[in-house]
């Protein structure tokens, strides 16, 4: 595992204990943080083209091998990051896995010490770590976004305004693998007015539900370049600024998704590589929470969960999961759509994962808030075997490495999964 230069006492006395590798040169100031070519084709078989010029950037597509993972490991979630860190390090897709580590858990004896394990088990090389400062930055997908720049990735900053300083951060991290800033930031205005506020709603969470909609987790990059980006009628528009910021780089498509708290795309849909095109399909498949599906599957079970009993006994379940899927199957619609526009003579096949929907939230952990990373699907733990094999068995024909349930309770509890928690770099050429 290499580790960022300029480090702290602690830090140095960490890595002194625990024998943590810094790679040739400890006095680099820059890590390595992109999977190399070689690395890529040796676990994806797809040898990258050179890089040629192009007029303007592009927003990385779900289809490129992916180069990197970051996930941010902070007090409130520091097991379930380590969970996280463990399960993709350990995984041999290939990629590199970044871990932005808030430096004083390594004061903490327990952390530092399965830190260390997990290195250890992981190739060489295959782990850095980013000491940053301080924070209350849980969720990486949705502070940063990533494009390409003639092959070369750089990074947008959509600050969170439920955590201050996360650009800063971002900043930190970005300079510390030598990965550039795309060309100007969005800067996430404050609350929406009052005549946004519908009647589900107190202004408080209005406001939020307006800010959270302009966050990366807010914004699906499609095969075909188009942007999609969530939209809840109830919460009011996406904020103005946002979407011109994002439509002066790519096509926009707004889809309403069902009335979620958070409200992010990501809750709904998912893109991942086809990895057995058949005749009339697309080479890639397009992820769907199912509340149909999950309804059916419940149905057939003698034992559920107690949170999803509850939400039975209140009489909440139905009626969530028929209202939601009545939106998403309209949205799904638009973006077959969309899609059509480009891939004329095909059809991505659209996989239902069971989801359940109570009360402007995923009851259970949501699978589609999953991240595949070359031929592998990582998903947060449902913590009940009769739903975990349900959706097992719905993925694992689509994933050829696996399909590999995390237990990520403390990021859960922030109603965000392993898609959330982490950010992704792909790469589509050299």
């Amino acid at each position: 595992m290499k580790v960022q230069a300029s480090l702290t006492k602690s830090v140095l006395a960490f890595i002194s204990t625990n024998l943590i590798f810094f790679g040739a040169n400890a006095a680099d100031s820059e890590l390595s943080c992109l999977a190399s070519p070689s690395d890529i084709v040796a676990a994806t078989g797809k040898v990258l083209p050179k890089c040629a010029p192009k007029a303007t950037p592009d927003f990385r597509s779900h289809l490129d091998p992916v180069s990197a993972v970051f996930v941010i490991c902070s007090g409130p979630t520091k097991h379930s990051c380590l969970n996280i860190l463990e399960g993709i390090a350990l995984a041999k897709t290939g990629a590199k896995v970044n871990v932005l580590l808030v430096e004083a858990l390594l004061n903490d004896a327990k952390f530092s010490s399965r830190l260390s394990a997990i290195s250890t088990k992981a190739s060489a090389g295959q782990l850095n770590v980013i000491p940053v400062a301080p924070t209350a930055l849980q969720f990486l997908r949705d502070p940063f976004f990533m494009e390409s720049q003639n092959g070369v990735p750089a990074y947008h900053n959509f600050p969170n305004p439920m955590v201050p300083k996360s650009s800063s951060i971002i900043d930190q991290a970005m300079q510390a693998c030598g990965i550039q800033k795309a060309d100007g930031d969005f800067e996430n205005p404050n609350p929406v007015s009052a005549s946004l506020i519908k009647r589900h709603f107190s202004e408080s969470e209005a406001a939020q539900a307006d800010q959270n909609a302009s966050m990366g987790g807010n914004v699906l990059a499609l095969p075909n370049g188009t942007l999609a980006i969530g939209h809840i009628d109830r919460a009011g528009k996406t904020h103005p600024e946002f979407i011109n910021y994002l439509a002066n780089r790519a096509k926009l498509l707004e889809v309403e998704i069902p009335a979620l708290r958070v409200g992010h795309i990501d809750e709904i849909f998912n893109i991942a590589p086809n990895p057995q095109v058949k005749a009339g399909q697309c080479p890639f498949i397009l992820l769907r929470a199912s509340p149909k599906k999950m309804q059916a599957f419940l149905k057939k079970q003698n034992q559920l969960p107690p949170e999803v009993e509850q939400a039975i006994d209140s009489g909440r379940y139905t009626d969530d999961a028929a209202d939601a899927q009545e939106i998403i199957d309209r949205s799904t619609k638009s973006l077959l759509a969309e899609l059509s526009t480009t891939y004329k003579n095909c059809v991505p096949p659209v996989i239902d994962v069971p989801v359940l929907f109570s009360e402007g939230y995923a009851i259970l952990p949501n699978p589609v808030n999953g991240l595949h990373v070359n031929g592998a699907y990582f998903l947060s733990a449902q913590k009940f075997p009769a739903i975990e094999k349900e959706i097992a068995n719905t993925l694992k024909p689509y994933f050829p490495k696996g399909v590999q349930f995390i237990d990520t309770t403390q990021y859960d509890a922030s109603l965000g999964n392993i898609h959330c928690a982490t950010q992704n770099i792909s790469v589509d050429c050299q």
